[in-house]
């Protein structure tokens, strides 16, 4: 008969499979993961579904207001989700401006005001009207604007942004990059 090995000879064989083997697996979802691209902080994303189009064409003509939107991110293996809030104005029946609420002077949030038909920034009090050009204020140009196109969601039309940052404190319109 031959001999058997010991128990703890199998036990430390499979320890070191097991061990070994998940070392391996850790180490090919760390290199696929690395090999992936990832979303550049700031970086154009898809558009996303901002409101239907029955409720976009019932806001007010020629008035500002700010719609939430929710934006989903994949930085490489992460997914992020954050909400903002989009400057909207209906300019007519199905025709809409879109601006990031984001002011051009120090970064600070824009505000809709309705009653005056402008956006003010309460950092340092720049004005802009509803077409997005700077009217008063310390910011170096208009508000940024963000594109807008209407698709099929949910089996309605809506009305999708494509959300982008934009650099601050500089005239140029140039968008934020990684």
């Amino acid at each position: 008969m031959a001999a058997q090995p010991e128990s703890g000879d199998r036990r430390e064989f499979l320890r070191v499979c097991v061990v070994g083997g998940a070392l391996a697996v850790g180490a090919g979802l760390g290199a696929w993961s690395l090999s992936r691209p990832a979303a550049a902080p700031g970086a154009e994303v898809a558009p996303v579904p901002l409101a239907p189009m029955l409720r976009a064409k019932a806001l007010p003509l020629d008035e500002p207001v700010a719609l939430d939107v929710a934006l989903t991110r994949r930085e490489g293996w992460r997914v992020r989700s954050t909400r903002r809030q989009v400057l909207v104005v209906r300019t007519g029946d199905e025709t809409f401006k879109a601006f990031s609420p984001v002011c051009p002077h120090k970064g600070c949030g824009v505000q809709p005001n309705a009653k005056e038909k402008k956006f003010v920034c309460p950092c340092h009090d720049a004005q802009f009207d509803i077409a997005g050009e700077l009217k008063s204020g310390p910011a170096p140009r208009g508000l940024d604007p963000l594109e807008l196109t209407v698709a099929e969601h949910e089996g309605a039309p809506w009305l999708f942004v494509t959300w982008q940052e934009f650099v601050a404190g500089i005239p140029e319109r140039t968008g934020r990059q990684a």
